[in-house]
């Protein structure tokens, strides 16, 4: 009876949701596209800058290294692959450390 303009203002407010709904879908593809191309562009150009810095490095005629760079290498390397002797108090000192816990 006296209702019927809250059913209409009700369909109005829906069709408006529905086209609000259908833009922002819109929008968000938009925005997706343009951030595809975006990144597609940054990534050509990080590869050609990353290029020119490849070719002017002078790795071309680099020289081997000289017997004095090998015996250090060699030194370096020993020391970092030996191992540190065991303590032969150290299983003592965990064994009584061990006990004074378990006695508390």
């Amino acid at each position: 009876m006296g209702f019927g303009w809250v059913v209409m203002a009700l369909d109005i407010a829906l069709a408006l949701a529905l086209v609000n709904l259908g833009l922002l879908v819109a929008l968000g593809g938009l925005v997706r596209h343009l951030l595809l191309d975006a990144v597609e562009e940054l990534d050509e150009r990080l590869a050609k800058a990353l290029q020119g810095v490849l070719e002017s490095l002078p790795l071309a005629g680099h020289e081997p290294p000289n017997p004095i760079q090998q015996m250090l290498l060699g030194i370096i390397q020993q020391n970092m692959t030996q191992k540190v002797p065991p303590n032969p108090g150290g299983e003592a000192l965990k064994a009584e450390i061990l006990e004074s816990k378990g006695d508390n």
